[in-house]
């Protein structure tokens, strides 16, 4: 960790826990004077004298920079690993910066959508008691996003999936409160009396819905990915925010609305339509007809687990984090057919069959612009050069631009190409640029013979882009000015940091402004061109992820059939919910293997837009949900 010695210079310190203490006090004591060096996966990143013995801490003392301090620290926590890390990784996960537009605006719809629609909903049913409801939504929304940005959680589509089902969620308590209340008034009690009533009974119903639920969150949490985790973390604190909304917010806001407003009734459609009341209570004989649902229900799961085996066979079903391969998504400058993108993909197969084997192309979303591809092999730069190649001059792509010096290193690009603003620079390398003086004791880097030439905009949004990109250095940028000179065919970028005037500390300067600054340049402009998402999963990733899903699906029927057991206190409850749970289940997995053959047909692949899913750890997040509901509607039949 970062820390000051007595003189107030920032060095490097470190803390042992008991067993090391003794451990390293033994060692510095013998070999006082000596250097000793720090080994990180077999290589030397620091030797520091050792000028006393050391036992439960100490310091590393020198002439750093910022720079050399943050990687000495990052090297030392990663000494930290129990072991040592592989060369390759087994997951590369790449994505552009349009597929995160698109999927923080299609996540915003959504939820806007599903908020109007539920506000319909209860306003238009419930009445007053609707608005209650929806105040009760709006600040469980408001609690979901405090939590998480109490937290730094990061918001992932997953994620953006479980708000808009905490809607349903929250909703979900207050309806079953307002029915309770409904029936309360119907038998004639005073408002007071029915509001207390219809919280006390529905009381239990609520709970135990919300345990079931929280029982597959708590699954996804524990074994699912970092986006089935966002997933799982927003349930559970929408659960959590949702119980308190429903119970005690819009509780308190009923006690205000008879103490101060003399509230005497709380109406709803059945109440004033005495014709849908009588539609809510039907005299059917269900039971008489549980034959005729045996054999559909029977009959679909057969078939459809039937033609999910045949394509889990052809390799088709399971997606790349279940099966080793590689993931590819794009976006095209003008909108195409699936008929069409599928028959260039094909091609391009069929002539790299090593490279593209058995190509899935599926489309995403609607504006017939942004397809994925999925294959088997798990090579992600052989798939992207083939796609790249294949749909050359299709692809809306960021082109790299070249410059003089490009990639050069600082030594060589100093004076030339990099120059620092004095106070009398008034131009650089024959370029004069107009706000050169405001960056006076910074940076200027001149991009000379820039091909293809860019706008002021476009490097600026591409140094933005960069300087988001893991790995980037994130000093030295306090003030930035891009120029450009088209008849000069030339750009200069200006950076400046009052805390690191060239005049002060020139070795300082290069280092920890010039040197960054020049970097960030060059990989920003001169960035190789990148599809939207490339996701690439090895044999021993998706080996893992098929252990975690089926453990998280079984541990979850597992924890929730033993719930209900003891919650009911019966066997046959127990029974009954694994049944209804494993029917609910598997009718979810046919329906998977009827998608796929029902997408080759042009009705429904053309109007009804359905594509021919694959399992992964999202869809295991939907299973997880379904089965969420499916118990929370059988404790409610339960608790009746």
């Amino acid at each position: 960790f970062l820390d000051r010695d007595q003189m107030g210079a920032p060095v490097v310190g470190f803390v042992f826990d008991a067993v090391g203490a003794r451990l390293f006090s033994d060692l510095t004591g013998a070999n006082i004077g000596l250097p000793l060096a720090i080994v990180l996966d077999d290589k030397v990143i620091s030797a520091p004298n050792i000028n006393q013995q050391i036992s439960r801490q100490g310091i590393i003392t020198g002439s750093f920079s910022t720079a050399e301090l943050r990687y000495l620290i990052s090297t030392l926590s990663a000494g930290s690993l129990p072991a040592q890390l592989a060369d390759e990784p087994i997951s590369e996960r790449t994505v552009g910066p349009q597929l995160g537009e698109d999927n923080l605006r299609a996540g915003f719809i959504a939820c806007a959508f599903g908020l109007g629609v539920v506000a319909v909903f209860l306003i238009g049913y419930y009445y007053l008691s609707g608005v209650v409801a929806m105040i009760a939504v709006l600040l469980n929304l408001v609690l979901i996003l405090g939590a998480m940005a109490a937290m730094n959680a990061t918001f992932t589509l997953p994620g953006v999936a479980g708000i808009v089902l905490t809607i349903g969620m929250a909703v979900d308590a207050n309806v079953l409160i307002f029915e309770r209340l409904r029936e309360e008034q119907l038998r004639g009690m005073g408002i007071r009396l029915a509001l207390r009533n219809a919280y006390d009974r529905a009381w239990s119903a609520i709970l135990d819905g919300n345990v079931t639920t929280a029982i597959t969150s708590f699954f996804l949490l524990w074994l699912g990915s970092e986006e089935v985790k966002g997933f799982g973390l927003t349930l559970l604190l929408g659960i959590l925010s949702s119980l308190f909304t429903a119970l005690f917010v819009t509780k308190t806001i009923f006690a205000i609305l008879i103490d101060r407003f003399d509230l005497r009734k709380l109406g709803s459609v059945p109440m004033s339509i005495p014709a849908w009341g009588r539609v809510l209570n039907p005299r059917i004989d269900w039971m008489r007809l549980a034959p005729a649902f045996y054999v559909l229900s029977s009959a679909f799961i057969v078939v459809g687990l039937g033609l999910f085996i045949v394509k889990f066979q052809q390799g088709r079903i399971l997606d790349v984090e279940f099966a080793k391969g590689t993931s590819a998504q794009f976006e095209l400058k003008s909108p195409m057919k699936i008929e069409e993108v599928r028959a260039i993909i094909n091609k391009a197969a069929a002539a790299h069959p090593d490279k593209l084997p058995s190509p899935g192309v599926q489309s995403v979303g609607s504006d017939g612009r942004t397809y994925e591809v999925v294959t088997p092999n798990d090579d992600a730069l052989a798939v992207k050069d083939v796609l790249k190649s294949a749909l050359a001059g299709k692809l809306n792509l960021q082109e790299p631009s070249h410059f003089d010096l490009v990639g050069a290193p600082l030594a060589e690009a100093l004076n030339r190409a990099v120059f620092p603003i004095e106070s009398r620079t008034t131009s650089v390398g024959g370029v004069r640029p107009e706000r050169i003086r405001d960056h006076v004791g910074g940076v200027a880097i001149l991009l000379k013979n820039l091909e293809p030439m860019l706008s002021a905009d476009e490097i600026e949004k591409r140094l933005d882009q960069q300087r988001l990109q893991a790995g980037t250095p994130q000093t030295g940028y306090r003030s930035t000015t891009v120029e450009v000179f088209p008849d000069q065919k030339a750009a200069v970028v200006m950076v400046s940091d009052e805390a690191l005037p060239y005049d002060r500390d020139v070795e300082k300067w290069q280092l920890e402004l010039a040197a960054p600054a020049w970097r960030l340049v060059n990989e920003a402009v001169n960035n190789p061109v990148e599809l939207q998402k490339l996701t690439n999963f090895n044999p021993q990733i998706a080996a893992e992820t098929q252990t975690q899903a089926l453990l998280a699906l079984s541990l979850s029927i597992l924890v929730i059939v033993v719930y209900i057991w003891i919650r009911f206190g019966n066997l046959k409850f127990g029974t009954a919910t694994v049944i209804a749970l494993l029917h609910d289940t598997f009718f979810v997995i046919a329906a998977l293997g009827v998608s796929h053959y029902l997408s080759e047909l042009a009705f429904f692949r053309n109007y009804l837009l359905l594509e021919p899913f694959r399992l992964n750890l999202t869809v295991v997040a939907a299973i997880l949900t379904v089965m969420g509901w499916s118990m929370n509607d059988t404790v409610v039949v339960f608790d009746r």
